[in-house]
């Protein structure tokens, strides 16, 4: 018949999808993610790259050295008539230069200049530092929700497994007390469509299973063919408090401490730009050797040697730019100012997100302590619809509308479980303590 093959397929989908699968728990999913994940990949290079320029070599604090070098040959004739009209000629007179020097060049002030960009640099890695951990949390907030989704599905396919095989155990007896004559065969007419119905309800179910599956899987940075089966398991923090929650998210929430940098960086660069009104000492030192060798003999000189050091500083100041340092000191002024209000939008963002993430997360467990009391009482009204159906004291419609509502208490059930969990994490996340969850 026709839901003998959609059982059929079904359950050869179920059979070949959990044959060796690997048992992937929530820890184990963060971790391989922790290691594999594109995202994070990327925000670790850019982690790296900021490492390097905060290095010594990219602070301006060591000296400049360079060397140089240079020959040239000169072949020239030359005549000449002196005041006694006697006329000399010099035909292909060589004259030959070369000469070398090392330069030592270090700035000893330059108006604090230096020194702030060097805070600039530490500030910068402090946020990119930040801006990694913002990556992973973000990243790490999909892997969970994604993994729960899963597991939310897992179970789905299962109590519509278990309702289908009610739904077929019931198609059979009809079957036989149609042969005795004890119902119509409308009423075995009407338990077919439901196992059709069950059928395809668990076909989509599989596949949007399996669709989820590939969404962890590149979330996990592996192969999306990877086949895994999830915990249904779900654990909640019992010791979370809205007060200290709170006093969290105001001292460690991502956002918040990226905002405190970037005022940082705002306030250095308003010093640094007021480096450009002081003067700038720099020191020189540097060591040069020459040669000159000609055969010219009208040259009072034919050969010469030099060799020497030479050592000095040099004192410079800008007086006046045309106004640019002044003007960018009044826009750095500005950038502190728009840095410091919307660290006070930060926070008083963060205080609402807070109390609305708690509220949300009460809700939700309320909601999850409603639902399974709801699961509790449709599973004792359909053990005694099905004693009564058995016994033919109600038809198959009351029958099939308790099993219908078995399904949905179940279903809403484990939606309310999982929905709680995230809201969970996301009440952590707003904390800035996704450390607290279990790695």
């Amino acid at each position: 018949m026709k839901w003998n093959k959609i059982l059929l397929i079904n359950f050869l989908l179920v059979g070949f999808s959990s044959f060796a699968q690997e048992i992937l728990s929530v820890d184990k999913a963060v971790k391989i993610a922790l290691s594999n994940n594109y995202g994070i990949h990327i925000a670790k290079n850019n982690l790296q790259k900021a490492e390097n320029n905060n290095h010594i070599y990219n602070k301006g604090l060591l000296p400049n050295l360079s060397a140089n070098s240079s020959t040239s040959r000169n072949n020239a004739s030359s005549k000449s008539t002196n005041s006694q009209g006697i006329e000399s000629e010099n035909s292909n007179a060589i004259t030959k230069s070369y000469s070398a020097g090392v330069q030592l060049s270090y700035t000893l002030f330059d108006g604090f200049q230096r020194w702030y960009s060097n805070l600039n640099l530490k500030e910068s890695l402090a946020l990119s530092k930040l801006d990694a951990r913002q990556i992973i949390e973000n990243t790490l907030l999909q892997v969970y929700s994604t993994y729960y989704t899963a597991s939310l599905l897992s179970e789905n396919v299962n109590n519509q497994l278990k309702i289908l095989e009610v739904s077929k155990n019931r198609f059979e007896r009809a079957l036989i007390k149609e042969n005795y004559g004890q119902v119509t065969q409308l009423d075995v007419l009407n338990a077919e469509v439901d196992i059709n119905n069950d059928s395809i309800r668990l076909l989509e179910l599989e596949n949007q299973l399996l669709n989820v599956k590939r969404d962890l899987n590149v979330l996990l940075g592996r192969p999306v063919a990877i086949e895994f089966t999830t915990e249904s398991q779900v654990n909640f923090k019992q010791d979370l408090k809205k007060s200290k929650l709170l006093e969290y998210a105001l001292n460690e929430n991502v956002t918040l401490l990226r905002g405190q940098k970037q005022l940082a960086i705002g306030e250095n660069i308003k010093s640094l730009n007021k480096g450009y009104w002081l003067p700038k000492l720099n020191f020189n030192s540097s060591y040069n050797w020459s040669l000159q060798d000609s055969n010219n003999e009208q040259l009072f000189i034919l050969k010469q040697r030099t060799t020497g050091f030479n050592t000095g500083l040099s004192l410079s100041w800008n007086i006046f730019d045309g106004g640019r340092s002044i003007i960018q000191n009044q826009n750095s002024a500005i950038d502190i100012l728009n840095a410091e209000t919307t660290l006070e939008q930060i926070k008083q963002e963060l205080t609402r997100d807070v109390h609305n993430a708690w509220a949300s997360y009460q809700n939700a467990l309320y909601l999850l302590e409603v639902q399974a009391k709801n699961v509790e009482t449709n599973q004792n009204n359909f053990k005694r619809t099905e004693e009564k159906f058995k016994l033919g004291q109600i038809n198959s419609i009351t029958f099939r509308q308790a099993q219908v509502n078995l399904l949905n208490a179940h279903t809403n059930y484990n939606k309310a479980v999982f929905d709680a969990k995230i809201s969970e994490l996301q009440l952590l996340q707003l904390s800035g303590k996704m450390d607290l969850v279990s790695l």
